[in-house]
């Protein structure tokens, strides 16, 4: 019996990740969207973007070493989590910083 429930928590770590990834990368693609495209953003959606960038980079770190047993779905995983991250805090990190309320427009 010990067998049995050691087998299924080693399943359901394997599958947990495999179910999270595709939801974490279309969260990630709605809220990042705005941002690659270069259209004006919130600061909320500007920290938003910056923290599923974030998370996204470390859902990727594991992928790199399961990504070889996945096959070419783990290649597309790893591509989905990384390649929007990556892009989204070098448009981040070029932008100019939002203005604070209160302060002139020219200062």
């Amino acid at each position: 019996m010990p067998d049995d429930s050691i087998a299924a928590l080693e399943a359901l770590v394997l599958a947990l990740p495999l179910l999270v990834l595709p939801v974490l990368i279309i969260a990630q693609l709605v809220v990042e969207a705005p941002v690659l495209r270069r259209a004006p953003v919130s600061t909320r959606r500007r920290t938003a973007a910056t923290v599923l960038a974030v998370l996204s980079l470390l859902a990727a770190a594991p992928l790199l070493l399961m990504a070889w047993f996945l096959g070419l779905f783990g290649f597309l995983l790893l591509g989905g989590l990384a390649i929007p991250a990556v892009l989204t805090l070098v448009r981040l990190s070029r932008l100019p910083p939002p203005p604070v309320p209160g302060t002139p427009r020219g200062v």
